[in-house]
């Protein structure tokens, strides 16, 4: 669970719950014939990485000198990520990682290096409420790739957050979401976590609320071209 300092327009701010949505259904459990819990396991393939020009067939029927024997079969604990090259088995260190951004036409508009960001929605500035955009004109725009919801703690939260999402419900409309001093910073929601886009929408039922935030990173845009040949004379 994530906490996010929120603010409205009017100034109002509460530091509440930012969760992930519950599960509608259970998750899947295999099970053995008898009935035993199947769990998974990362264990050791005991690949040996030979050059095939070295073996000739008479060792591979005396023995098996492309199964590491010492280590096959080893369940693997406390693993960390290592990096190759394609077709390559040698671990490759010393490097760094490049952030690429696309136009709308599938050519590349920037590169530059990944730095790691510290997490903003918890900060002494609070996520602030931005502009509003249409319910409708918001799905055609954005492609969202996850969501989280804001709950409350206390009766003093609820009063918070359902006044807010009445007022996006009586809007028919989302509000974009903005950190930093100003309020106009793309949210990292954890350390080392991507910078991404966000809006709010909300709804009422009775003196229930819902309060959904929407991530998204990529905007819909109709390339210049494509745009110039379908426009009227």
């Amino acid at each position: 669970m994530n906490i996010i300092h929120l603010a409205t327009e009017d100034g109002r701010n509460a530091r509440v719950p930012l969760l992930r949505p519950r599960r509608l259904t259970p998750a899947t459990v295999k099970v053995t014939a008898t009935g035993e819990e199947v769990t998974t396991k990362a264990v050791h393939r005991g690949n040996r990485h030979l050059d095939p020009a070295s073996i000739d067939p008479q060792s591979l029927i005396d023995a098996d000198p492309e199964i590491d024997l010492d280590n096959v079969g080893r369940i693997l604990t406390d693993t960390t990520r290592a990096y190759r090259r394609p077709g390559s088995h040698a671990l490759e260190g010393n490097f760094q990682v490049i952030v690429t951004t696309y136009a709308a036409d599938g050519t590349v508009k920037e590169r530059k290096p990944y730095v790691p960001r510290e997490a903003n929605i918890n900060d002494v500035s609070p996520v602030r409420l931005g502009k509003h955009i249409p319910l409708v004109e918001l799905f055609q725009r954005f492609v969202f790739h996850n969501q989280l919801y804001i709950a409350h703690h206390d009766g003093l939260q609820h009063e918070f957050l359902f006044e807010v999402a009445r007022s996006l419900e009586a809007a028919e409309a989302a509000e974009t979401l903005g950190a930093g001093p100003r309020g106009n910073l793309p949210l990292v929601l954890q350390h080392g976590g991507a910078p991404t886009r966000a809006f709010l929408i909300g709804s009422t039922e009775g003196e229930r609320y819902s309060l959904r935030v929407l991530l998204t990173r990529q905007e819909l845009k109709v390339p210049a071209a494509a745009a110039a040949v379908s426009a009227p004379d």
